[in-house]
């Protein structure tokens, strides 16, 4: 008889910087921060922030929790006289993942390819998914 368990978690967390499209100029005048189709950008307030925003913070996080169990069970005996193992097992792979984003705006600077956060955050969604994927292998 042989098994196997094991329980993984993982937790993966990327934090970069990316030119923002958004402008000042995309508004058409009026005050605020604009996509480049003219949309206001609104903070999780429901504000729309002001000055420069050449640049974006993104946050990404993947946690993802995976779960499984293998078994077999094997006998060697002679069969019509010849030598014979008959081996039966089964196993169960299991994962549960979840994604979360946001954004900070910010101001990029051209020559050291930074970008400088402003504070205001929600620029994405807090759980781009907010529902665990689970995935099943059996």
């Amino acid at each position: 008889m042989q098994s196997n368990l094991y329980v993984r978690p993982l937790v993966e967390a990327t934090h970069n910087g990316d030119g923002s499209g958004l402008s000042n100029a995309n508004c058409g005048g009026a005050d605020g921060i604009c996509d480049n189709t003219g949309n206001r950008v609104l903070d999780r307030a429901g504000n729309t922030p002001t000055g420069s925003a050449t640049g974006l913070i993104n946050n990404t996080t993947i946690h993802t929790d995976s779960l499984g169990a293998a078994g077999q069970v094997s006998r060697d005996a002679p069969l019509f006289g010849h030598a014979n193992t008959a081996t039966f097992g089964m196993s169960t792979d299991q994962g549960w993942t979840w994604y979360g984003v946001n954004s900070e705006i910010g101001n990029l600077d051209p020559t050291s390819r930074t970008v400088t956060g402003s504070g205001l955050t929600g620029m994405g969604p807090r759980i781009a998914a907010p529902f665990p994927v689970c995935s099943l292998r059996n």
